[in-house]
């Protein structure tokens, strides 16, 4: 029978779990030892190496558990001493070769093979033996608290080095410190210091959410303006087909990659014009919501050509725009470049131009860098705990700030 912990199910659900359990085990901890758990802490799937970590007091297993490891100096697992290193082989029908490392008195890490039978096997031996499989969200958050396993997790699903280091120095360092500082202002003056880091700390939470969610870039003009030769570009290889021929992107095209050190998400749209044909004017009516929702609008001119009012017209539309002037290799329209005089030029054939749009897209998607004492919420549920938090110092409040600094920290704060 598998125990396998599956890994690619919602990260909210282990995380729920670990909470609850987390909760009774603290409630028990006075008449109980805390339980003996396994989890697999490497990424699932197959890889080279596989990492379980077991957390307890291996001592208090049976003696039936001892046979599931055996090595040249004939040591017992269940009793190694600290900073200690032993390979061996694990099992007691199919037998795996394994590297155990007690971490601390409390803490093993079991080294495997990277394959999923592997990974089985040996959480099924040890579940056989009493200890409790979880996922490595509940595991975590029963040894440290929710906040803590809350932000880790997010932490995982970073794709770029950059967003990682936000989330781990204004996330997972801030948010537990504050959160454990349950001391009331002293005066007013720290009460209006305490609000005015909370107010920006919110203001925050919209970059929070998009370091793992990403920013969504659409890339809009007139058809045959040169939109999907220039997300090939970006992206460094074909991922919209290029014909010169009006209409041919009839739907949404998107492709992710990171500009500046942060996801983006990129959308190539169909040309916008009149169509009476049913299925390019729905992916017309597709483009216009798609690039209503973006956070930014690229819009691509073919400046070769003599000025479009329908492009002037629907540059306009956007909120925030950046304005290409595209096929700059070839001779460009003196009307328009009047029109945009500080758009601008690139070539998705010669690549001029691409590297300063990146830089100008970086710049457009994240303005500014937090300062360093800034803590940045990552999910809904802290950031509705951190109003909570300064609703209730701006009432004075004692009691609810208790209460919410209490939620954000054991993760029982609703979204």
């Amino acid at each position: 029978m598998g125990v396998f912990v599956n890994q690619e199910r919602s990260h909210q659900a282990p995380l729920a779990e670990g909470r609850q359990q987390n909760v009774v085990q603290l409630g028990s901890q006075k008449m109980s030892a805390m339980p003996i758990t396994a989890a697999q802490w490497s990424p699932a799937g197959r890889s080279a190496i596989a990492l379980v970590r077991v957390y307890g007091d291996l001592s208090r297993l049976s003696s039936s558990a001892q046979q599931l490891f055996h090595s040249a100096g004939q040591v017992n697992w269940t009793s190694l001493p600290e900073k200690s290193v032993h390979y061996g082989h694990w099992g007691l029908g199919h037998v795996e070769g394994v590297v155990l490392t007690q971490i601390e008195k409390d803490v093993l890490e079991i080294s495997c093979h990277g394959g999923t039978a592997a990974v089985e096997n040996l959480l099924t031996s040890l579940q056989g033996v009493g200890v409790i499989v979880q996922s490595w969200q509940q595991q975590l958050a029963s040894r440290k608290n929710y906040l803590v396993a809350e932000c880790t997790e997010v932490l995982t699903r970073a794709v770029t080095v950059r967003s990682a280091q936000l989330i781990l120095a204004h996330s997972l360092e801030k948010l537990p410190e504050f959160a454990a500082d349950i001391n009331w202002p002293a005066d007013d003056q720290s009460r209006n210091e305490a609000i005015r880091s909370v107010e920006l700390s919110l203001k925050w939470w919209e970059t929070g959410r998009r370091l793992t969610e990403g920013w969504v870039v659409s890339i809009v003009g007139l058809p045959n303006a040169g939109k999907s030769s220039l997300i090939n570009r970006l992206l460094g290889y074909e991922r919209s087909i290029v014909i010169d021929q009006p209409g041919t992107t009839r739907d949404i095209v998107r492709a992710s990659t990171a500009i500046g050190g942060w996801l983006v998400h990129l959308a190539d749209t169909a040309g916008v014009r009149e169509s009476e044909d049913p299925l390019e004017a729905e992916g017309i009516q597709k483009t216009m919501a798609t690039a209503g929702q973006a956070d930014l609008v690229i819009y691509v001119v073919d400046a070769s050509q003599s000025l479009q009012m329908a492009d002037v017209q629907l540059s306009r539309q956007f909120r925030d725009v950046v304005v290409l002037l595209n096929k700059c290799d070839l001779p460009m329209d003196r009307d328009v470049l009047q029109q945009w005089p500080d758009a601008l030029p690139i070539s998705t054939v010669t690549s001029q131009g691409i590297m300063p749009l990146l830089d100008i897209l970086a710049r457009r998607l994240m303005r500014r860098g937090p300062a360093p004492d800034v803590m940045i919420p990552v999910t809904l549920r802290q950031q509705s705990c951190l109003q909570k938090v300064l609703t209730a110092l701006k009432t004075s409040d004692i009691d609810q700030y208790l209460l919410a600094k209490h939620e954000l920290a054991s993760g029982n704060c609703s979204n």
